[in-house]
């Protein structure tokens, strides 16, 4: 019987992030309250654009784009 991927040892989830609201130079990721420089769980704020916000997670060499409104 073999084992489902998340079981075994090598399996490392992405944390899921978030976006519920942009305030200016302030983003609530997650339902915390953060700015470009501050950490939320396994990366940092690099950019907070008007409806989306970069972060770049530990160990990637290019951020990752967060939206807003995901889908439009």
């Amino acid at each position: 019987m073999a084992r489902a991927v998340d079981s075994t040892f090598f399996f490392h989830p992405k944390p899921a992030y978030t976006v519920s609201a942009i305030l200016g130079n302030y983003v609530v990721i997650n339902g915390r309250e953060v700015k470009v420089g501050d950490r939320i769980d396994k990366a940092v704020v690099e950019k907070i654009n008007i409806g989306s916000v970069s972060i770049r997670e530990d160990g990637s060499d290019s951020p990752r784009e967060l939206s807003l409104h995901p889908g439009l």
